[in-house]
């Protein structure tokens, strides 16, 4: 169920606390949620059912933050998202510790080659590759 908009805005002023000095971060709305992304590379996000989240690359660091109690692995509907991770609740009021996490996958996101962004013209029409094109 999603969370209700002062509550998101409330989380999303605590990342934007726990991101502050991080270079070259840009917020972007994706899937109804607020993503955080470096050289194109998405490393956080404001789920919109109220919790904050994580990615990383470096599966120690994952792992990590993981063994803290009420860390949880990121599910939508029965996909789980393999790396990354639902921050814990207590870590909102523990902004040392947010912040060390946040600045973990921000630094992950940027080892990562730069990403292009992928914009397409309103109403163009999608090539798929000829591996899943269909026969005449």
């Amino acid at each position: 169920m999603d969370a209700a908009p002062d509550s998101l805005l409330r989380l999303k002023a605590l990342f934007d606390g726990a991101m502050a000095g991080l270079e070259g971060v840009e917020a972007k709305r994706l899937f109804g949620c607020d993503g955080y992304f470096v050289n194109g590379n998405i490393f956080a996000l404001v789920w919109k059912e109220g919790r904050l989240g994580l990615r990383f690359t470096d599966e120690s660091s994952r792992l990590g933050l993981m063994a803290l109690p009420g860390a949880e692995s990121w599910s939508v509907g029965r996909s789980v998202m393999r790396r990354w991770v639902l921050v814990p609740v207590d870590l909102h009021a523990r902004p040392a510790m947010l912040r060390r996490w946040t600045s973990q996958a921000w630094a992950e996101a940027l080892e990562r080659p730069p990403r292009e962004a992928v914009t397409r013209r309103k109403g163009a029409r999608r090539v798929r590759p000829a591996v899943f094109r269909r026969l005449p």
